[in-house]
């Protein structure tokens, strides 16, 4: 019997929009055109997905002044927003996912899920969240395009925590704010770094991988699934 669960929080990057590639591709602009230092796909992943310290310190390591840094953050975000400004439509799969979940016929018959309780109108729900590292305003831009903020109860972003992935701080204050047991909840990542913030907020990962980051270690991952079909027909059995 599946275990089931009071809450579900998504990754945003990789989980519900493939933006990370523009972000990756926003970092290596800005890097050769100050400091004229590459920063590769697998220097990106390396430091972002696995040890979570972001490229910054790739950065101070190959001889760029700390105090450098601020500059090479605002101009880099400013050229990733420009590259938000494109189309961005969600990853396959993940509307089907999203109104499968809410459905409350999916609620009442799955042994995958546990409906909460609602206190404002005494409707039973399952609670779905967004747990990201992205800053609110590129948050808002993305989904402003994509239409997916209506399905969310709530998101968690880089501003309302004082530690990212893989910190779990992120994840635990979602589970405070659905008003659940972390043990409860399933949280849905793509990277190493988010693989361990939700293990270490004490709850069930299940990781569907990118081509970013398919090939890096998701052991510590619950399940894995190649994509939302596949983890929807688990859900099915």
């Amino acid at each position: 019997m599946k275990k089931q669960f009071e809450a579900i929080f998504l990754d945003n990057d990789g989980i519900l929009v493939d933006t990370e590639k523009y972000y990756a591709e926003a970092c290596d602009e800005i890097s050769r055109d100050l400091f004229g230092i590459p920063i590769s796909l697998e220097t990106y992943q390396e430091y972002g997905y696995t040890k979570g310290i972001g490229v910054q310190e790739f950065l101070v390591e190959n001889g760029v002044p700390r105090e450098k840094i601020p500059e090479f953050r605002q101009i880099r975000d400013k050229r990733y927003m420009e590259k938000l400004s494109q189309e961005i439509t969600p990853l396959p799969g993940v509307v089907d996912f999203l109104e499968r979940i809410k459905s409350p016929s999916f609620a009442k018959a799955s042994s995958f899920v546990e409906p909460t309780e609602d206190k404002s109108d005494g409707r039973r729900e399952v609670v779905i969240a967004c747990v990201t590292a992205t800053h609110i305003n590129n948050f808002l831009q993305i989904h402003n395009q994509t239409g997916l903020l209506p399905y969310f109860k709530f998101w968690v972003v880089n501003e309302d925590v004082k530690k990212t992935k893989p910190s779990p701080e992120g994840y635990l204050l979602a589970a405070k704010k659905a008003g659940v047991n972390p043990a409860n909840c399933l949280v849905i990542e793509d990277s190493p770094r988010g693989i361990k913030a939700g293990k270490e907020a004490g709850m069930t990962v299940y990781a569907i991988p990118t081509e970013q980051t398919k090939k890096l270690d998701l052991s510590l991952a619950d399940k894995k699934f190649a994509g939302f079909s596949e983890l929807m027909d688990f859900l099915k059995k």
